[in-house]
């Protein structure tokens, strides 16, 4: 992941991250944990695993995401900035998903 503008100072930091989908249901629900990648060093950065749900909603044509992020280990003196930064960080990533999909739509037509 690379930090944006609106993460202010972290705009730009990278944080390699890793992760495994648990449970697909197509259409519906993706379950993955993830985290920084183990080699972070722990004592000077941040360390961070979550395991996350995303529901997909049909409405009309439009899809609501329920997101339901939930941090399972966090270690480091840098950790408590980086969960500050996981809304706008998973906003960010919301977006992207999002002008990506558009993108793709404005292609097949």
């Amino acid at each position: 992941m690379i930090a944006g503008k609106e993460l202010g100072p972290l705009e730009g930091m990278k944080w390699p991250m890793s992760g495994t989908f648990k449970e697909v249901v197509p259409q519906h629900m993706l379950v993955f944990t993830g985290g920084t990648l183990d080699n972070v060093d722990r004592a000077n950065d941040a360390y961070i695993e979550h395991a996350v749900t995303m529901e997909f909603e049909g409405l009309g044509g439009k899809t609501r995401i329920n997101l339901h992020p939930v941090v399972t280990k966090f270690e480091g003196p840098k950790s408590s900035s980086v969960l500050q930064g996981m809304t706008a960080g998973w906003n960010q990533q919301l977006d992207k998903m999002a002008a990506e999909l558009f993108r793709q739509q404005s292609v097949r037509v």
